[in-house]
């Protein structure tokens, strides 16, 4: 900004002044200084102000007063502060986007006194240099844009959110993509989709009605077509010796069998259950007691039931490099 070399830099600032400046500068710092270019170019406009030494230029005294401490000095009650009109469009583009860190909200809908979006360059500087309560007096800062005079009003060299800063002083990366729109990679361009169509019509949609119109033929054939038809071709078999064959003293025989197996196995199981029953209903609290002694020496394991509810635990491995750097920082830094 001012700065031209360790034995070559002049300023309307003493050192002291110069530091007490720079101390100022905590709370833009703060709002502001997620993004290098923005905080970069706000204090350019405050530093220009503060020691340019070629203050004569741009800036103009609008009002005085006296120094109540010191009552034979004359002080500054206001000034006017002449701006190159692209600086300021630039310095406000450069900021436009910047978070404030730890909230969610954008650092110029404080700054700027109304909602980022609707933010401009003449509100901005307003708010900056004469609706803030943290100003010493007004800043009234004007725009101009006549190259013709442009030995009248200040300009400097800003930087916009997605460019680098590259001085003699200071070498910093463009703004994030959080905070800076410009720098945030494009997406691909949509490609569009072919439309698979028959007829003029979706193509799937075409396909799913030609599948539906089948099954239901299918379905309408099998319950109604086929069975009439059947009928229409019954036939009464008369007695022969395939027929025969399904009354054979020997398929008797075992079908015998397999239903003597059945009746044996339910009568079986009848008794069983029907004792079963029997004791229960007799001796009711044994069974009770019984039961319960079960379910307890069961449920023993619940004694040795922890729920885990710290995250670290439920969603960090043992094994992993991030939580053994975890344990050994909590190990040797408490």
């Amino acid at each position: 900004m001012s700065y031209n070399g360790p034995d070559n830099t002049y300023t309307c600032c003493a050192p002291d002044q110069i530091t007490n400046m720079a101390n100022q500068f905590g709370m833009a710092k703060l709002m502001l200084g997620r993004c290098p270019s923005c905080y970069y170019n706000f204090r350019s406009l405050f530093c220009a102000m503060t020691c340019n030494p070629q203050h004569s230029r741009f800036i103009s005294i609008n009002a005085t007063g006296t120094s109540t401490k010191y009552p034979d000095r004359v002080t500054i009650e206001a000034i006017g502060y002449k701006l190159a009109d692209d600086f300021g469009q630039r310095f406000l583009d450069s900021c436009r986007d910047v978070l404030y860190p730890g909230g969610n909200q954008h650092s110029l809908d404080t700054m700027c006194g109304r909602p980022y979006d609707k933010c401009t360059k003449e509100s901005f500087v307003q708010f900056l240099g004469v609706d803030n309560p943290a100003v010493p007096f007004p800043i009234y800062i004007k725009f101009e844009n006549d190259t013709t005079q442009s030995d009248t009003y200040y300009n400097q060299t800003t930087f916009l959110c997605d460019e680098p800063i590259i001085t003699r002083y200071e070498n910093k990366t463009a703004c994030g993509c959080l905070d800076c729109i410009k720098s945030c990679t494009p997406l691909p361009p949509d490609v569009p989709v072919e439309e698979f169509k028959i007829f003029n019509i979706d193509g799937y949609v075409f396909i799913a009605g030609i599948v539906i119109v089948i099954l239901i033929t299918i379905f309408i054939s099998t319950m109604v077509v086929i069975p009439s038809f059947r009928r229409r071709q019954h036939i009464i078999l008369e007695p022969t010796e395939q027929t025969s064959l399904l009354h054979h003293p020997k398929q008797t025989k075992k079908i015998r069998f397999l239903l003597r197996i059945r009746q044996y196995t339910e009568r079986f199981l009848e008794r069983k259950f029907f004792r079963l029953g029997l004791f229960c209903a007799q001796h009711p609290f044994i069974v009770l007691c019984t039961g319960a002694i079960i379910i307890i020496g069961l449920s023993c394991g619940l004694i040795r039931f922890k729920v885990t509810t710290d995250p670290v635990e439920l969603w960090s491995s043992k094994s992993s490099i991030a939580r053994q750097q975890k344990d050994y920082f909590d190990k040797h830094f408490k």
